[in-house]
């Protein structure tokens, strides 16, 4: 009885594998050139459809209308290069904000909770600025507020 042997001849995937790498190249470069001879051409086309006068005049038209503005362009140049503002920031008045939240169901608590004091602070002063500020809900601060966390460099 004949045993049939199935082997990988690894030069036929390796020949395969490199043919196909010379293909995608092949048609990259291809496409990449197809491409670029049609922008061209259709930027070529435009040009002469558009006509190189017109151009000059859009271009004069646009001059005249950046010298005839409000305020002229070298004088909004030097402004603007003196840093000076020629609109300045005001309050807005709009109210949408303010009424979007008047239509939530719950009002929002008079004053939050702050959190607990910070490891090394003065724990006698800031334990009276969260009584005074936040009243009855201020959170006390935990008895391991002190304590290193696994991360930290007194943990190692």
């Amino acid at each position: 009885m004949a045993v049939e042997q199935i082997g990988v001849r690894h030069s036929r995937v390796l020949g395969i594998g490199i043919g196909s790498v010379v293909i995608l190249v092949v048609v990259r470069i291809g496409l990449t050139t197809y491409f670029t001879k049609m922008t061209d051409l259709e930027m070529q086309t435009k040009r002469v459809a558009t006509g190189v006068e017109r151009i000059h005049a859009f271009r004069a038209e646009e001059a005249r209308a950046l010298g005839t503005s409000a305020v002229p362009l070298d004088r909004a140049m030097v402004a603007v290069a003196n840093r000076q503002r020629a609109v300045e920031p005001k309050q807005s008045t709009d109210n949408g904000a303010i009424d979007g939240w008047k239509e939530r169901p719950k009002a929002a608590p008079a004053s939050w909770p702050l959190p607990p004091p910070l490891p090394g602070a003065n724990a006698a002063d800031a334990g009276d600025a969260a009584a005074d500020s936040a009243g009855p809900t201020a959170a006390a601060p935990t008895a391991d507020a002190g304590s290193p966390t696994p991360h930290s460099p007194e943990h190692h």
